[in-house]
């Protein structure tokens, strides 16, 4: 219960135009409710991994989008925790947005400045950073890293750590912490899947430092990702007024009736006090 109150009063506290919108909550003597608008194109991972391959300015305009979600995110004091493909929905003007914040983390204030760390282990395996492994603590280059992780995803169509059996959650783990003493070398394979430069190897081998005080975002604000060269090709300002046309739409997701999702659920018979104010 208390995460899911979490949940309502981070996202009662959001208004991005790269974050999922909730409009309000309502219970039933059975079911809480979020009511958000809607996001009709389905979710970044159908869009790498079910249609045709992303092109360059595609990758460069998701990547762009996210940052300056996560910078909103971040200016309030908020990590999320959980960046992966399937917590980024398309919507119908062809944007990426951010949602499930089930995960997400206000951090408090420190008394020197800036936020604290925090050291839940929580997220999901292919996109920890090493300091979450380590749990040496954490705070919001966690979800940097996660960028990282998703712009080589988007690119190669698979993730930077995995071994070749998908599911050895161990070696995962082992391939993200050696990449704190070993670094991570890309494949040059990964110039020609771009624009042909060195820039897309670039922001991603900074963004998977293995050591998070090198780690690029550290020194400027999340946002100053966006004056690196590979993001050329866009401007910031035309993507927070959408004068931008985003250069890929994917297909509406009509998927299952969505009554399908109630049609057998069971009967909550605890305490109802817990939800007061829902």
């Amino acid at each position: 219960m208390e995460q899911i109150m979490n949940e309502k009063k981070i996202l009662e506290s959001i208004d991005s135009p790269f974050v999922l919108r909730l409009f309000g909550t309502c219970q039933t003597r059975d079911d809480l409710f979020f009511i958000t608008e809607a996001i009709e194109h389905g979710d970044l991972y159908s869009a790498i991994y079910i249609y045709k391959r992303l092109s360059h300015i595609t990758c460069v305009f998701y990547s762009a989008c996210i940052i300056l979600g996560l910078e909103y995110i971040h200016n309030k004091g908020i990590v999320f925790r959980d960046l992966k493909p399937e917590n980024i929905m398309i919507d119908s003007f062809g944007y990426p947005r951010i949602i499930d914040f089930g995960l997400a983390k206000q951090l408090p204030l420190c008394k020197s400045g800036g936020y604290e760390k925090t050291h839940t282990m929580c997220g999901t395996p292919e996109y920890l950073a090493p300091e979450l492994i380590f749990t040496e603590g954490y705070n919001h280059l966690i979800d940097l890293w996660s960028l990282g992780v998703i712009m080589y995803e988007m690119i190669a169509r698979r993730t930077p750590f995995v071994g070749l059996n998908n599911s050895d959650i161990t070696q995962l783990f082992i391939n993200i912490t050696l990449s704190r003493k070993n670094g991570i070398s890309l494949s040059q394979k990964i110039d020609k899947m771009t624009d042909g430069t060195t820039n897309a190897r670039g922001i991603i081998t900074q963004l998977l430092d293995g050591l998070p005080s090198n780690r690029l975002g550290k020194k400027k604000t999340t946002i100053g990702l966006i004056e690196h060269r590979y993001f050329s090709i866009v401007c910031a300002d035309e993507l927070i007024t959408r004068t931008f046309t985003a250069p890929c739409m994917q297909p509406e997701y009509y998927g299952e009736d969505l009554t399908d999702a109630f049609a057998n659920q069971k009967q909550y018979t605890g305490n109802q006090d817990i939800f007061e104010g829902f």
